[in-house]
C-alpha cells in the first residue's frame, strides 16, 4: 500500500505517514491530490481551487469507481476516511453518500475536471510498477 501526493510517491502507508502526507495536502495549494493505493483499489481525495475536498474511491474493478456526493468534506471527515481504508476497515463506506462514478456520462462531467486525467494517469503507473516488482521480486 503506498501514499502519494500529487504526482510524487511518499512511501509505503503507515497511520503516521497518512497522517502526516494528508496534513500536507489539506494545508497545501489546490488543485491538488493524496491518494493511498493497494493491488485492489485506491482512495483519493482532490482540493478544488476554492479549497473544497473532493473524495472518491474505487475496490477492484472499474465498474466499482465511487464519488462522495456530499459537498465540502472536513478535514476529519479525510482523516476518518484515509485511516480507515488503511485500517481495511470499511465503516468509513457507510459515513458518506457515494454515486458510482460513470465516466462516459455528461452527467458526472463536472467530476472529470475536479481530478485531472494526469492523476489517474499517474496512479495507473505507480500501480503498474508495484506489480511489475512484485512479479520481479517473486519470480527471481
Amino acid at each position: 500500500m503506498d501514499v502519494i501526493l500529487n504526482d510524487t510517491i511518499v512511501g509505503e502507508a503507515s497511520e503516521e505517514r497518512i497522517s502526516r502526507v494528508l496534513s500536507e495536502f489539506i494545508n497545501g495549494d489546490a488543485d491538488s491530490f493524496i491518494t493511498v493505493s493497494c493491488e485492489h483499489g485506491f482512495i483519493q481525495a482532490a482540493k478544488r481551487k476554492d479549497g473544497s475536498f473532493f473524495l472518491e474511491y474505487r475496490d477492484t474493478s472499474e465498474g466499482d469507481h465511487w464519488v462522495c456526493s456530499q459537498g465540502n468534506l472536513s478535514p476529519g471527515q479525510l482523516a476518518f476516511a484515509f485511516k480507515s481504508y488503511f485500517l481495511a476497515n470499511r465503516s468509513w463506506v457507510q459515513q458518506f453518500s457515494w454515486e458510482p462514478m460513470d465516466w462516459k456520462s455528461s452527467d458526472h462531467s463536472e467530476h472529470h475536471s475536479e481530478l485531472k486525467i494526469w492523476h489517474m494517469a499517474v496512479l495507473l503507473a505507480v500501480v503498474l510498477a508495484w506489480l511489475v516488482w512484485s512479479i520481479v521480486t517473486t519470480y527471481a
